[in-house]
């Protein structure tokens, strides 16, 4: 019985004191971007000219892919999504896109969501010399 007399005060005592904190830290929910089935090979080729494609469901014509380069001189890109399929997505990489490697992030609105890393590849059209009379060595200057 003197076990519950002590018990009872030091438990409302403690309750009282947990109850006066004021705990500044507000929480938020979770949000997330309802994309399903994106995936991301370690390395992408790209045609000068040409969209990257990439895989996955559930992107809108609205969202916004952000490319964050790697190391000091990376460079930030934000690409608005161009065509979208049941599968796939794609966007336009902009004239001077410098190849590198890029962490990918979906924007839509304020929400982001990461996905993944990946090395990017420019492969420049190369446009044809054409032959000249009298002329043996091609090149361009």
């Amino acid at each position: 019985m003197k076990w519950i007399l002590f018990c009872v005060p030091l438990l409302l005592g403690s309750a009282s004191l947990m109850s006066s904190c004021k705990d500044e830290v507000r929480y938020t929910a979770l949000q997330s971007i309802p994309v399903k089935g994106v995936s991301l090979p370690s390395s992408i080729t790209v045609t000068q000219g040409n969209p990257l494609k990439l895989t996955g469901s559930g992107v809108q014509v609205t969202d916004f892919l952000q490319l964050k380069g790697s190391g000091a001189q990376g460079a930030t890109y934000e690409l608005q999504v161009t065509d979208v399929t049941d599968g796939s997505f794609s966007v336009m990489l902009p004239d001077g896109f410098s190849a590198g490697t890029y962490v990918l992030t979906l924007m839509r609105g304020d929400q982001t969501l990461p996905l993944g890393t990946v090395s990017i590849q420019v492969e420049y059209v190369q446009v044809p010399v054409p032959d000249r009379d009298g002329m043996t060595v091609k090149g361009r200057v």
